[in-house]
């Protein structure tokens, strides 16, 4: 495992951490792009150290001490909002485009040449708000990355104007990337960014009227009628904090398959 902090062009700084497969010298393999490292590492660990597929997997993170910050996540994640919702901590949001430079245009850049990568086996892997993004980066450049795998993606942001332009994308015609779409059916009744418990059954209402799995469907379908090869399912019984663990082992096979 290596660590390395690098600067987009705003001055913004991001830790990233790399796990390289040990052994076998020589060989190349897939490599996952997983964003939201601090939530989605642990699951991601746990599922390469449990599973026979293995990948290197280039870990973002925002520089600094602590854990989950949303601020930074509606920042990065987000396309600038038509429809603002009033979430004070979604008021530096809209720099997805911003962020997608630094990742493509900087950091695989300046990894790629030094990891012993399968550059035909790129997978762009994010869960919520970094699902949203994954989804989004599609949509905009579809031949971005080989595989999209998207994790409870935050579909009802901007009065889910992704799912709309999903059902425009003609451009997505022909495009030979493949997705992976995930939603759990116990996010119709959970707060999408915080456990119900916290805001009582005012936030336990919250997701339901956000639509997680019908938007993830509705996505899903719209990909499909324009012939890209979208896997998606609803987990039974999996919530919205729940859906790392549930479904990281399947995204890595996933990443990882010929």
């Amino acid at each position: 495992m290596r660590s390395d902090t690098f600067t987009d062009a705003s001055g913004h700084r991001y830790d990233v951490r790399v796990h390289v497969p040990g052994g076998d010298e020589g060989r190349t393999w897939p490599v996952v792009w997983l964003l939201d490292a601090p939530s989605t590492w642990p699951p991601m660990r746990q599922a390469l150290d449990a599973g026979t597929d293995a990948a290197v997997v280039v870990a973002v993170d925002w520089h600094g001490e602590g854990g989950v910050d949303r601020r930074l996540r509606f920042r990065d994640f987000t396309t600038p909002p038509q429809h603002p919702d009033g979430d004070s901590d979604a008021a530096d949001a809209g720099g997805a485009d911003a962020f997608r430079a630094f990742l493509t245009g900087t950091l695989r850049p300046a990894l790629q040449d030094t990891l012993p990568i399968d550059r035909t086996r790129q997978t762009l892997l994010g869960h919520s708000l970094s699902g949203l993004f994954v989804l989004d980066t599609l949509l905009r450049c579809p031949d971005a990355f080989d595989r999209y795998i998207a994790l409870s993606p935050s579909l009802w942001w901007d009065g889910a104007r992704a799912v709309a332009q999903a059902r425009a994308a003609d451009d997505l015609r022909g495009t030979r990337a493949r997705v992976w779409l995930r939603a759990g059916l116990g996010e119709q009744t959970a707060g999408p960014e915080k456990p119900a418990a916290i805001e009582g059954e005012a936030g336990a209402a919250m997701l339901g009227d956000r639509h997680m799995v019908a938007n993830a469907q509705a996505f899903a379908d719209a990909l499909r009628a324009h012939g890209v090869d979208c896997d998606h399912d609803a987990l039974p019984d999996v919530g919205h904090h729940d859906m790392l663990a549930a479904a990281m082992p399947d995204a890595l096979r996933f990443a990882c398959a010929r």
